[in-house]
């Protein structure tokens, strides 16, 4: 080659769309930023040639890998102008390298380069760097970074992506009470010691919490927690650790004022969905730099285990620990119903339907039915209390004796028997179902322990 001959040399730049060229047969025109040559003071027109290669996977914005003829040759051995009687081709979309290496080891973003402007703390490793592309990445020497990107495809256009071991976000402030927070967290240990003594995965506990209030009142607020369970709840969402007390794996109160609902769920046993309503008599409070339960009285509980077995209670009186309820409903998984109520028990067809058809249980009047439409047990109507009546009315005058116009009353024999059935219970060989014993208590008792804070 001579001082003055000249090749053309394909080379592969990266450059930005700038536009798309409808009207010449969807060409693109991109702005080349990283070549043998810099950065290219106008855009070059580009075509399509590598798959994927419809326009559809290609926006303005979009950051590309192109190919580019350039001379080469010369005096200086180097490159020259773009060869422009050649064709140019976007290869594909480019995607930089994960900001994200291992734990303790160099980043290697945090560099200048012809397409990018950083800045690393060269002990820490620390580093911010911003792209020609338009992402801007920060990083820590540990396992956190921030990636934010302006364009791309799917899940990846106009991003913010955080990686932490420990991610905190705080909106507003009031002292040390939160209006929001949210946090998403490993706990691995207070320290080395306690790390030491996290031997299995099942010790490192992970959690998703957030803290809401209504308004800058700390008693309306709404706490969730998934994963280990330990929710952050009024006076103690500050809390820096994570605690297990029970195996819940989901868990959501709302309280507002003296009033508490909680849903949990994932409670191995009877417990495996609970959801409750409770009367706050003293909320969650620090003592002595650890966080004290609340003290709450059920009004209503409702409880699945992981059987299927469903025990609801409601009409609670909200007493702590030994709580009464009006009402208590059981479905064992075997299919068995249990139902207890402290009043009465009406069965009917409409709310205005209990003078026709109804089954009433009360503890003051017993059990009355209804049914004016008949009554049958097996396809055969009842004998009722009204033909004893007869009996006992007639009983000197039941049969025909051979005298005529004579009385035959029931034999003495069989005269005591048939006084006692009159005024005795079912239970003792009774005739009626006349009223023989106290109402019944009406107690439905629950031994509540339900505490809101481990």
């Amino acid at each position: 080659m001579n001082e003055t001959t000249y090749v053309s040399v394909p080379c592969v730049c990266t450059g930005r769309i700038t536009s798309k060229l409808e009207d010449q047969n969807g060409l693109f025109e991109v702005q080349i930023h990283k070549s043998p040559t810099g950065d290219f003071t106008a855009p070059i027109h580009c075509d399509l040639i590598y798959s994927p290669g419809t326009e559809g996977n290609f926006k303005v914005g979009h950051t590309v890998k192109v190919l580019v003829n350039f001379w080469y040759g010369g005096v200086e051995r180097g490159y020259k102008d773009v060869d422009h009687s050649r064709g140019h081709y976007i290869l594909g979309l480019y995607n930089e390298k994960s900001i994200m290496g291992d734990v303790g080891t160099d980043h290697p973003i945090a560099y200048n380069d012809s397409d990018r402007m950083g800045l690393k703390n060269p002990i820490s490793l620390a580093a911010l760097v911003l792209t020609d592309s338009g992402s801007a990445q920060l990083v820590s020497g540990g396992a956190t970074s921030l990636l934010l990107t302006s364009f791309g495809n799917g899940l990846n256009e106009n991003s913010c992506r955080i990686t932490a071991q420990n991610h905190h976000r705080i909106v507003g402030q009031n002292g040390p009470f939160y209006l929001a927070r949210e946090h998403f967290g490993v706990y691995l240990g207070a320290n080395d010691d306690d790390k030491m003594s996290k031997a299995t995965p099942e010790d490192c506990l992970v959690s998703y919490r957030r803290f809401v209030t209504q308004s800058q009142s700390i008693e309306n607020y709404v706490s969730t927690c998934e994963g280990a369970f330990n929710p952050w709840l009024g006076p103690n969402n500050d809390s820096d650790s994570i605690t297990k007390g029970r195996e819940t794996l989901f868990a959501k109160i709302v309280n507002y004022k003296d009033k508490r609902l909680t849903i949990e769920a994932g409670e191995p046993g009877e417990e495996f969905v609970k959801i409750r309503i409770d009367d706050v008599i003293n909320p969650e409070k620090d003592a002595s730099g650890s966080a004290s339960p609340a003290t709450v009285g059920n009004r209503f509980k409702l409880t699945i285990s992981d059987e299927g077995e469903v025990v609801l209670r409601a009409g609670g009186k909200g007493i702590p620990s030994s709580n009464q309820n009006a009402f208590a409903l059981k479905i064992t998984a075997d299919g068995d119903l249990l139902i207890n109520t402290a009043n009465s028990i009406v069965m009917t067809h409409g709310d205005q339907d209990e003078p026709q058809n109804s089954i009433k249980m009360s503890k003051d009047s017993g059990i009355e039915i209804m049914a004016k439409k008949g009554m049958k047990v097996n396809g055969v109507e009842l004998v009722t209390k009204a033909y004893l009546d007869w009996m006992q009315k007639y009983q000197a005058a039941l049969c025909q004796v051979t005298t005529i116009g004579g009385p035959a009353p029931i034999h003495p024999s069989a005269l005591p028997e048939f006084t006692s059935g009159l005024s005795s219970p079912m239970a003792a060989n009774g005739f009626t179902t006349t009223e023989v014993s106290g109402a019944p208590t009406g107690i439905i008792q629950d031994q509540d322990s339900h505490t809101s804070s481990a």
